[in-house]
């Protein structure tokens, strides 16, 4: 059920962010705040509305994650980690990437446990992060942002 209910917040916020106009203010006001004001783009109420997605969507994963790991103040500190570690291998703004980047991750930690330790798969799925940043800092499918 999990699955279901991530696999159709990931469809919606894809659709909303590249087929709607909305999503593609947001996508101007990301890449260049001035030239967004400059278009008539309103990025105080894209900015909340942003926050307010942004929001939303952790509640719905926090409260996904509770049911599936328990209550406390330090359930999510894994996953944080884990989402990092694809965020960079994936490519900063690569939706796509960072799907990809789970399956490495996930099949890193579903198969080496069986043959060393679970610690020594963790280390090894930040040793892949590490080589990859030093051999291509934007991640797998990362591009070039303008700041």
């Amino acid at each position: 059920m999990t699955f279901l209910i991530g696999a159709l917040l990931l469809v919606a916020v894809m659709w909303l962010i590249h087929g709607t106009k909305v999503g593609l203010q947001m996508q101007a006001v990301g890449q260049d705040l001035e030239a967004s004001l400059l278009q008539g783009i309103n990025i105080y109420r894209i900015s909340a509305l942003a926050c307010v997605i942004a929001c939303g969507l952790a509640a719905v994963a926090g409260s996904l994650l509770g049911a599936y790991m328990g209550l406390g103040p330090f359930m999510g500190d894994f996953v944080f980690q884990k989402a990092l570690v694809l965020v960079v291998l994936g490519g900063i703004g690569s939706i796509g990437g960072i799907f990809v980047a789970g399956l490495v991750v996930g099949g890193i930690d579903a198969i080496v446990p069986l043959f060393i330790s679970g610690s020594a798969a963790s280390a090894l799925g930040i040793g892949i992060v590490i080589v990859v940043l030093l051999l291509r800092p934007k991640g797998f499918f990362g591009r070039e942002m303008g700041f």
